[in-house]
């Protein structure tokens, strides 16, 4: 498997950067330690990493960000 490189070219692994699997548990585990994280996209201009409140309802991760935001219209939103 080739490794993961970002939009730059450079791997994530050849500058030290390591790549984890995490099972679910794990996942919800560190989810529900904290209500602050960050939310990576990408977009034509290159990628973007912006701080976002979050919190965990029942099985869905609700990120909460200003409907005229660049991020808004990153997110997928179900009806």
């Amino acid at each position: 498997m080739a490794p993961i490189a970002d939009n730059s070219g450079w791997s994530l692994l050849d500058r030290g950067g390591r790549l984890e699997a995490l099972d679910r548990d794990e996942c919800r585990r560190l989810l529900g330690s904290s209500n602050i994280g960050c939310l990576g996209y990408c977009t034509d201009a290159g990628p973007r990493i912006v701080p976002m409140s979050y919190t965990l309802v029942s099985e869905r991760l609700i990120l909460r960000t200003g409907m005229d935001t660049e991020a808004s219209g990153y997110l997928y939103r179900s009806s």
